[in-house]
């Protein structure tokens, strides 16, 4: 017989734990069917014990190279089992605590006992597949078993419209928006579509997640990814988002919300420091008062000014800024700090570095250039095309949030004593604007023409991350290279240009 709760077992080891779990014990009070896989299954009786691969994480080849490895004593897999056996979540000896009724909403809850518990299964069927000890196997199916036989569903009135992250809905918040709505993890996007750029853009994004806004709702629930809920709003509206708060219970906020752009911050500084300081303070004090225990909030490589001790550290002195967005968002970094050491929030800031890719912003070079080549227009290249910047592909970006979201505990703090870090988030290889001009050439397929200019005020040199300590702490490298990432845009880009966007 097929081990079909392995399946389940996936899906919680690579994020939503408890509400995966609960798809599977809530199956019979949904539709009043048992599914195949509810079958009761006796742990002491002889089963063959097998695992179907889900199309999710492990394949039956991975397990064999994991056992190989660890057989040899090869790094870093031998290490890697040892934490696992180390781990009291992987010991025969666990005690699960199955609950009737899954609660998860602002009032409390009990969904860290069902992610524990699937943890626990989780873990004790690896050590099973490494092992061929089926003490293990039998342990895990214990775990399920007893989820199956106690937990009869969820708090349905509260889940799942108390959700899980807030975040905006801009380039990268559509990526990660989407990439969190795939995972099932219920999310809550906000956006305030305002005309920095054309609004069709935004729009676009949202219609590409399932978001229509041509229905005129207050809440749009996407018809792509259930999970996925969008509200048009201003972080300035603090009645508005204090309400938010009060009415959902999120676990997590992720601010990627900002008044970007260097140039348009020297003609319209007020509107940054709307957006990016009280909008900001708006969203600390509601996880202050709402009792949110995470923050995580998109800073910038922007806050190292023209320095020129490359690699950029974090640790580097930055405080030198050129531009009112770059100062706007290192007084981000400062406000979230001090809301770390009052108050004991979490707060997780990333230096993103020169981000591109489809959907992007644009006002940033891959657009603003890809446009006038294909258009047979000039691009202006500033400071003689003497510019160099780490540019980092949006899928890399995705991959480093949802790492770290994933795995709260593995966050350092800066100051022992005050949850509080900061991350360069970037590629760790700067490349000269002129190679970055003529990779877009080659896959657009088109030479640009171009108008060398001066230094424009605001602007800076050079930025390249040092990606070590993010490295360090959870194991992350960007592993898109600018061609192909470029490549990967350019096949986007030519392919909305026929839309007409």
């Amino acid at each position: 017989m097929n081990i079909e709760y392995m399946k389940n077992l996936i899906y919680t080891f690579v994020g939503s734990m408890a509400l995966v779990l609960l798809t599977g014990c809530s199956a019979e009070f949904e539709n009043g069917t048992p599914e195949p896989w509810q079958r009761e299954i006796n742990p002491n009786e002889n089963y063959e014990y097998t695992i179907k691969h889900p199309c999710l994480v492990n394949t039956e080849a991975d397990f064999e190279r994991a056992r190989r490895k660890v057989n040899e004593g090869a790094e870093p897999w031998i290490s890697g089992w040892q934490k696992l056996c180390d781990s009291r979540f992987a010991q025969l000896n666990y005690n699960s605590n199955p609950q009737e009724e899954i609660v998860r909403h602002s009032k409390g809850g009990n969904f860290n006992t069902a992610a524990f518990d699937a943890g626990a299964a989780y873990q004790l069927a690896l050590r099973w597949k490494i092992s061929g000890d089926e003490d293990y196997a039998k342990a895990a199916i214990k775990i399920l078993n007893g989820w199956a036989k106690t937990c009869k569903g969820v708090n349905y009135k509260t889940w799942p419209d108390d959700s899980h992250r807030l975040l905006a809905a801009g380039f990268i918040g559509y990526h990660l928006a989407k990439a969190l709505a795939r995972q099932g993890i219920a999310t809550y996007g906000i956006d305030s579509i305002n005309s920095y750029y054309d609004v069709s853009l935004k729009k676009a994004r949202l219609k590409a997640c399932g978001i229509d806004l041509s229905r005129q709702e207050q809440e749009y629930r996407s018809t792509l990814y259930p999970n996925y809920t969008f509200r048009q709003m201003d972080l300035c509206d603090k009645p508005a988002l204090d309400a938010l708060f009060a009415s959902r219970a999120f676990d997590t906020v992720i601010n990627l919300a900002a008044q970007a752009g260097v140039r348009y911050s020297l003609e319209h500084p007020e509107t940054y420091i709307d957006s990016n300081v009280s909008g900001f303070l708006h969203i600390l004090e509601g996880c202050r008062h709402h009792h949110i225990p995470r923050l995580i909030f998109a800073s910038s490589s922007s806050v190292y000014g023209n320095s020129t001790e490359v690699p950029f550290r974090e640790d580097a002195r930055a405080d030198h800024p050129v531009s009112i967005y770059a100062a706007t968002k290192k007084s981000n970094e400062l406000m979230a700090y001090t809301y770390s050491r009052l108050y004991g929030l979490q707060t997780v800031g990333l230096r993103f570095f020169t981000v591109y890719g489809p959907w992007g912003r644009p006002d940033m070079a891959p657009m603003l250039f890809g446009r006038s080549i294909l258009e047979d227009k000039p691009i202006r290249i500033f400071n003689e095309g003497r510019l160099s910047r780490d540019f980092t592909y949006i899928d890399d970006i995705i991959a480093g949030i949802v790492t770290i979201l994933d795995h709260p505990g593995l966050v350092r703090e800066d100051v022992p004593g005050v949850p509080a870090v900061i991350y360069n988030i970037g590629h760790g290889s700067p490349v000269q604007l002129m190679d970055f001009i003529g990779l877009l050439e080659q896959h657009l397929g088109k030479t640009a023409r171009k108008e060398f200019v001066g230094m424009q005020p605001g602007d800076v040199y050079q930025t390249w991350a040092d990606t070590t300590k993010l490295h360090t702490d959870y194991n992350y490298r960007a592993t898109t290279s600018l061609g192909k990432g470029i490549e990967q845009f350019a096949l986007w880009f030519k392919k909305m240009k026929t839309y007409g966007l």
